[in-house]
């Protein structure tokens, strides 16, 4: 079982505890991960399900003429049910997961294969464009600017800086919208990924090893800062 046939079978039966469901979630710790969330939200969907309503409430919306009166105290927490529960569910099956959005940007690096370990120079001055455009102010430098080019990451224009520091090189993607941050490093397909909550996005760092990402983070918000 693949993992994209896990997370639909996760998705459409989250009791299923098939060998080959269980089987995958023992050896594939993205999708256990996957797992843990979607138990999660299905107890916290639960929970906010189980608000107390006044008897008879169908039959009085039914029956009431004129002006709904929906908003008084007595129905507030009806309503509050129905809003979380709305916006629990259009968050959970619209948004990227935490994992599914560091293999964005790990799969753009994968697509670019060629730029990796260029010798060629960008014009540093572009480096303080980038990071101003997303709210920053690049204070020092921090490594030999390879690379710098506006690319499509998720369906976002974006902007992909390849740099070479002297904890080695790495890949800086400024994509703006979605804000996140994930400061352990995630391993995917050999590479590995750390996201800075940027105020116009989100920065991450794709590097070789676990070590060199946190290490490049480190610098990046050392020699560098954002404000809204």
């Amino acid at each position: 079982m693949d993992c994209l046939t896990y997370r639909r079978t996760k998705l459409a039966t989250p009791q299923d505890a098939s060998q080959e469901v269980i089987a995958h979630a023992q050896e594939c710790l993205e999708c256990a991960a996957f797992t843990r969330q979607l138990e999660a939200f299905e107890q916290d969907l639960h929970t906010t399900l189980q608000v107390p309503v006044s008897e008879g409430l169908a039959e009085k919306i039914l029956l009431r003429r004129g002006r709904p009166r929906w908003f008084r105290t007595t129905w507030l927490p009806v309503a509050a049910a129905i809003v979380i529960t709305v916006a629990a569910l259009v968050a959970f099956n619209t948004l990227p997961s935490r994992d599914g959005f560091a293999l964005q940007f790990v799969d753009h690096v994968l697509s670019e294969p060629n730029i990796i370990g260029t010798n060629t120079e960008a014009d540093p001055t572009a480096l303080k464009l980038a990071f101003a455009n997303f709210g920053g102010q690049l204070q020092r430098d921090i490594g030999k600017v390879q690379y710098l080019n506006q690319c499509n990451i998720g369906g976002v224009d974006s902007t992909h800086v390849q740099i070479s520091t002297r904890s080695g090189d790495a890949a800086l993607l400024l994509r703006p919208g979605r804000s996140a941050s994930i400061d352990t490093p995630e391993v995917h397909e050999g590479h590995a990924v750390v996201v800075v909550s940027v105020p116009r996005g989100s920065l991450a760092i794709v590097a070789a090893t676990p070590q060199q990402a946190s290490e490049i983070r480190s610098l990046v918000l050392a020699s560098s800062e954002f404000r809204g």
